[in-house]
């Protein structure tokens, strides 16, 4: 997904990397400043219906797996949006 996005990638990639040490704060300011993008995604891949359940998923998953994000890999962004696709296959 090819928006303009706050920050990123160095910011979302630095706030993902505190999340994993366990940071709160980190987190929410990751979500605030990814919420608008992912929110698009989610009205996107599952429909406007679904797409805040779906977002409050995301949001756990992404929570759960940060330490997983590698920004020698790839962007936050793009970390983000793969969690996403899988996170909609499985429904």
């Amino acid at each position: 997904m090819n928006q303009e996005m706050e920050g990123e990638p160095s910011a979302w990639a630095a706030l993902l990397a505190r999340a994993a040490q366990g940071d709160v704060d980190a987190f929410e300011d990751f979500y605030l400043r990814s919420a608008p993008w992912s929110l698009a995604l989610a009205r996107q891949l599952v429909g406007e219906g679904e797409a805040e359940e779906f977002m409050a998923s995301l949001y756990l998953q992404a929570w759960q797996h940060a330490a997983s994000f590698d920004h020698a890999r790839m962007a936050a962004c793009d970390w983000l949006d793969a969690l996403a696709r899988r996170l909609a296959a499985m429904r």
